[in-house]
Formats: structure tokens, C-alpha cells, sequence
């Protein structure tokens, strides 16, 4: 049953790239919220670090507070029956902007 849900899941998604953080956040959320005993918020952190591909390096302050933030901010928007990846978008790029340090 699970393996037929998860090709559904994948079927729904094959048309949009994974280029782009929504295409990547819906498919790796829907993937890892069908699994058994995958908390929600686990699976919407473990997609943002998968999908958002910062800048610059890792070690950048600013990409530990991006995370930090959404962490705080954007794990409960998401549902394993609607990803809703363009809001979940929206709050990572409120983090970044919560993030930037203005002179």
C-alpha cells in the first residue's frame, strides 16, 4: 500500500523541476511524510536543508539563521495531504530577510 501511495505521490510531481525549491520540497515532503514514524516537523526541516541550496558555503551565518528561523517559523505549514511548498517558500524567504543584517 505505502509503495503504491508513494508512486502516486511521485506521478503527481514528474512535471515540475527539481531545479526550484517548490518542485524539490513537495516531492521530498510528500516522500518523507508517508513514511512510519517520520514526525511532520522532522520532514519539513530535513527538505528545506535538502531543497535550499544557499548561496555560499554551509558554514555562512546567515544560512544557520535562515534554518534556525524557518525551523521556528515554517515546520507547521506543511501536511502530508497539501505540502503547500510556494507558502513554505514564502516563510523561508521572510527568514531570509529576517536573517539580513542591515547597516
Amino acid at each position: 500500500m505505502m509503495l503504491i501511495v508513494t508512486v502516486l505521490v511521485l506521478g503527481l510531481f514528474v512535471e515540475q523541476t527539481e531545479a526550484s525549491f517548490m518542485g524539490c520540497y513537495a516531492k521530498c515532503f510528500l516522500i518523507c511524510s508517508v513514511q512510519p514514524f517520520e514526525p511532520i516537523p522532522q520532514c519539513a526541516l530535513g527538505c528545506f536543508k535538502q531543497c535550499h541550496h544557499p548561496s555560499s558555503s554551509i558554514d555562512d551565518l546567515h544560512y544557520y539563521c535562515q534554518m534556525g528561523c524557518a525551523a521556528s517559523d515554517c515546520t507547521n505549514i506543511s501536511t502530508p495531504q497539501h505540502p503547500r511548498a510556494h507558502e513554505v517558500e514564502g516563510c523561508l524567504n521572510s527568514c531570509s530577510d529576517k536573517c539580513t543584517l542591515k547597516h
